[in-house]
């Protein structure tokens, strides 16, 4: 088991105690009454945010030449990105360097993760 499917664990057992319900019951359905999302949606949308700094940086800034040199190389962080880019269909803003909207990728991830 991944360290980040053990966060999923702990927050699935913090909502069960809370609600008070046994612990056979569906992640899902506990989780929807708690109006949360889960920690991969959030820990996406977070790595999206950080993109859309990176992106909007101005060229002359040492952050920013650092993440074009290591983008280069396509892979760790990077990679990471461009996967969650192609889960919700925007590979080309990865390709062209262009921000995402983040309203719509919650929205799209939560979907995948409702579908799940």
């Amino acid at each position: 088991m991944l360290l980040l499917d053990k966060i999923d664990t702990v927050q699935n057992r913090a909502i069960r105690l809370f609600l008070g319900v046994h612990k056979f019951a569906p992640n899902k359905a506990v989780t929807a009454d708690m109006g949360w999302v889960s920690s991969r949606t959030r820990r996406h949308i977070e790595i999206l945010r950080l993109w859309n700094r990176l992106v909007n940086m101005e060229p002359t800034r040492l952050t920013k030449q650092i993440f074009m040199w290591d983008k280069g190389f396509g892979r760790g962080w990077c990679k990471n990105v461009r996967d969650i880019m192609s889960e919700i269909d925007c590979t080309e803003h990865f390709t062209h360097n262009v921000a995402v909207d983040l309203a719509s990728a919650r929205t799209y991830l939560h979907n995948i993760q409702c579908e799940k």
